[in-house]
């Protein structure tokens, strides 16, 4: 079996930006911060100021590799790399057979009829969501989450019937794989059908795979693996996309004249990027109950950032050393320059001195597709 682990090499980067104060006096906070308070550690650093963070892990764009040679990833998690002996498969569909050369595929899954004691876990477990038993219900939950993002398409097709507590509890495992998928840093799951899933240079059908079982030339001679063993075939052309998905927080004490958060993910040029934020900063200088989301709000003054005026509040972002950015509640953009991707709140700089807090975060939802370029 081959194992491959890729390098994370995150890069730090740090930047002070000043401005006149347009605004005149600030409003007093009631209580200016006690000692003991501006010594607690930050979140994600600890007593030392030394992140704590774990790096986003960036899966590299490989080289091109032999054309003939695909991975095949098993149900016991293993990874078998090798080549095919068989010169074609042929798919079973609706419209009558069809007849694929190994050399156009690039890759497939077998679907849930393949995989029958797959199907069999996953078809108990959604039964007894149902259960009268609570500690069935809870365990048959349990099971399902620790399936992962690929049972969704599944319980999708159970969130409707008569037994209550059954579509109840389906919904919230939909919800928490949702939230999985957000979070997930690498290549989105390919989700489990029914049939069994072949993706070609030209074109994707779904249908009923044969043989039932593959023989690889590998390493270490010839190995036989039965379709039903099999999560998915990949074949490895090199410099194709890859995608990272983050979830970040952002919080109040990230003033853009100060410092900006670090989103380990550093982007090269040419990549696609989409962020989504939600939550609220308080801004406290204009008293406890003012708050604004992450498009910010002129009411709160304005920031002259690299010639551009941003409203307090605002969610910002800068590439490595780059220019610095307007994000807010969604925005989109393709990197121009690599660098590491930072963030940070729009503050004018008089109110971000140390005198005040801005209690509160934002959320982000950060998804970058490699250029591949």
């Amino acid at each position: 079996m081959i194992w491959e682990t890729d390098a994370v090499r995150p890069v730090f980067v740090a930047v002070l930006q000043d401005d006149d104060d347009p605004f005149g006096e600030p409003v007093k906070p009631a209580e200016p911060p006690k000692e003991e308070e501006k010594k607690k550690e930050k979140p994600g650093e600890n007593k030392e100021g030394e992140s704590t963070e774990e790096p986003v892990e960036i899966v590299p764009l490989r080289p091109m590799v032999d054309p003939d040679t695909v991975k095949v990833y098993l149900g016991d998690g293993s990874v078998v790399t090798g080549k095919l002996t068989m010169q074609e498969i042929t798919v079973e569909t609706e419209f009558g057979q069809l007849k694929i050369p190994v050399t156009k595929i690039l890759s497939f899954t077998p679907g849930l009829d393949s995989l029958p004691k797959l199907n069999e876990r996953v078809a108990e477990a959604i039964e007894a969501l149902g259960s009268n038993d609570f500690k069935t219900r809870d365990a048959a939950q349990r099971e399902l989450l620790a399936m992962g993002v690929p049972v969704r398409a599944e319980l999708q097709r159970h969130t409707g019937g008569d037994n209550a507590e059954r579509v109840k509890r389906v919904r919230e495992v939909i919800a928490k794989l949702d939230e999985m998928a957000d979070d997930f840093e690498a290549a989105p799951q390919q989700a489990w059908a029914r049939g069994d899933t072949v993706v070609t240079d030209e074109f994707t059908v779904v249908g009923k795979i044969g043989p039932q079982e593959f023989t690889f030339e590998s390493k270490y001679g010839t190995l036989g693996v039965a379709l039903a063993d099999i999560r998915s075939l990949q074949r490895e052309v090199g410099g194709g996309p890859t995608e990272i998905r983050k979830s970040l927080a952002v919080e109040g004490q990230y003033l853009a004249s100060m410092r900006y958060k670090e989103s380990k993910i550093r982007l090269q040029a040419g990549d696609k990027v989409t962020i989504s934020a939600g939550g609220k900063i308080v801004m406290t200088p204009w008293g406890s109950n003012s708050s604004t989301g992450p498009d910010g709000n002129t009411r709160y003054g304005n920031m002259s950032i690299d010639g551009q005026n941003f409203g307090g509040g605002t969610l910002l972002a800068k590439v490595g050393s780059g220019k610095v950015f307007k994000v807010g509640s969604n925005h989109s953009f393709t990197a121009d320059k690599a660098g590491e991707l930072q963030f940070a709140i729009a503050i004018h700089p008089s109110y971000g001195r140390g005198e005040y807090s801005f209690p509160g975060q934002y959320d982000l939802k950060i998804r970058v597709n490699r250029s591949g370029q």
